[in-house]
């Protein structure tokens, strides 16, 4: 019998459980690692986590590293102030 205001039924279960499963299903043996387990639930989640990862290396290569490049620190800081902050290298306000 359970105590008052505890569920009776069992919880669902986790989504670690779930991954585990998929990747014992899809013939893996050892514990799963994020790439298994998104193999065995279809791939996709696999394939974004890459493509988010080469964007991000690109905008920090145009918006960092050439700035960094062609005129140090100061030429960074313009970079980032007209970007984010729609402002020339002096501080007004771009149009």
């Amino acid at each position: 019998m359970t105590a008052p205001g505890r569920a009776a039924a069992r919880s669902a279960p986790s989504t670690k459980d779930t991954f585990s499963r998929a990747y014992t299903r899809a013939g893996g043996t050892s514990r799963p690692t994020k790439q298994g387990a998104a193999a065995a639930a279809g791939g996709a989640a696999g394939r974004a986590d890459n493509a988010a990862g080469f964007v991000l290396a690109v905008m920090f290569w145009g918006w960092v590293a050439l700035p960094f490049l062609k005129g140090g620190p100061t030429a960074v800081r313009n970079t980032v102030r007209a970007k984010f902050f729609n402002k020339a290298a002096d501080g007004s306000p771009l149009p």
